[in-house]
């Protein structure tokens, strides 16, 4: 097991955005619990120090190398051998934990992702299900996610140790707060708009896409450090069944050991009727195929962090990249409705098991052409790798 350099003065720092900034502080009685791989215990370590010095209480999970984001029963072993009735028995104390944590942080980072090898779809499919009333019990406290770097991430990225390190410990220690220029336009464009267009091409054929969703009566908001760091987006979901149309998805996604690029979506009435991928079409298959709702687009979002200027393939870096959109296949944001209840009732979002974020670059060379949000276009700065909009 290799361990990044990683300077205590930055571990400590690393902790205290996530504690003081994406929680606004811990105290005395609450409960946080902190999960990762055995591999980012120098952070672990960090966060339960400040946490047991604001006079609160933690409860570090570490999580089996085999087991992607420890899942419950989520296990590799049981997603290549086991039945679906025993995905299904959730022990009870693990929801106790859930419901009485406080406050929640998960480091990703994976040390042997080649032990996601030879999971079975139906199998992969039924843990995201006995998984998604957790996620949605951790969803409802505060929470956040961070990316500690990974030996097998960086090879995974093609990128030296050392390197990859660096990129991805400089992301997470910059001043939040400076991120914040940049969103405020698209936030303020987003607020008012009724509509997005997003018309992308696939430079293998030259083939052109255009998709269209509306999003008027959403509530899109900015992501600066509450709930990932690194972070750098301004998002919001979709009314469910006003997605129409094609898109192409060009940058590299890593989910669960699995490489996805080149994405082709087709979107008829707010569901995928058609869809590809050049690389990692089983995969996406497996996530699409899950149940109703992962047939829907529950998000749309930019990302607008340039500090980000090397593709990274883990999610959490990929898609706050400046100069990029992303779309999540599956789950709607409740958050994201005036009144989540009506607007389920409605149909104007939806729910599912899954929740894939996949992405597109609009910077130079990348498959995305334009992007409106009603009349006004916005384009990608090729000096900055900002959004801004078009004069």
């Amino acid at each position: 097991m290799s361990l990044p350099l990683v300077s205590e003065v930055q571990l400590r720092a690393w902790a205290s955005i996530l504690l003081n900034h994406s929680f606004g502080g811990v105290h005395p009685g609450d409960l946080v619990v902190i999960k990762g791989e055995r591999i980012a215990w120098p952070l672990i370590q960090a966060i339960e120090t400040q946490v047991i010095q604001a006079g609160a209480n933690s409860q570090v999970l570490i999580t089996p190398p085999g087991n992607d984001r420890n899942r419950i029963n989520g296990s590799s072993a049981m997603a290549m051998f086991g039945t679906v009735e025993q995905i299904e028995r959730v022990p009870r104390w693990i929801t106790t934990l859930h419901e009485e944590m406080t406050h929640y942080i998960e480091i990703f980072g994976a040390e042997m992702p080649e032990l996601y090898n030879g999971r079975q779809p139906e199998l992969v499919q039924a843990i995201a299900k006995v998984n998604r009333p957790l996620v949605d019990i951790r969803c409802s406290k505060p929470w956040v996610l961070t990316l500690w770097p990974t030996e097998a991430d960086a090879i995974g990225d093609g990128l030296d140790f050392q390197t990859y390190t660096d990129i991805v410990v400089a992301a997470r220690t910059v001043d939040p707060q400076s991120l914040m220029p940049s969103m405020q336009v698209i936030h303020e464009t987003m607020c008012r708009s009724q509509r997005v267009d997003i018309k992308t091409v696939d430079a293998r054929n030259q083939n052109s896409y255009h998709l269209t969703m509306e999003i008027g009566g959403t509530l899109p908001a900015i992501c600066c450090g509450q709930h990932n760091w690194m972070d750098g987006e301004v998002y919001t979901s979709p009314l469910s069944r006003s997605v129409h149309g094609e898109i192409f998805l060009d940058m590299p996604r890593r989910d669960s050991g699995t490489t996805i690029r080149g994405i082709y979506l087709k979107i008829e009435n707010g569901v995928i009727t058609e869809y590809s991928a050049i690389e990692g079409e089983d995969h996406l298959r497996t996530v699409i195929e899950t149940d109703d709702g992962s047939h829907r687009i529950g998000e749309i979002a930019f990302g607008t962090n340039p500090a980000l200027d090397r593709v990274l393939s883990h999610p959490l870096p990929l898609e706050k990249m400046g100069g990029t959109i992303h779309i999540a296949i599956g789950q709607s944001y409740p958050t994201r409705y005036p009144d989540p209840v009506v607007a389920l009732e409605r149909g104007e979002r939806h729910e599912s098991a899954q929740h894939l974020d996949v992405v597109a670059s609009a910077r130079p060379g990348g498959c995305v052409t334009e992007v409106w949000l009603d009349s006004t276009r916005f384009m990608v700065d090729p000096a900055t790798n900002l959004w801004m909009p078009a004069k």
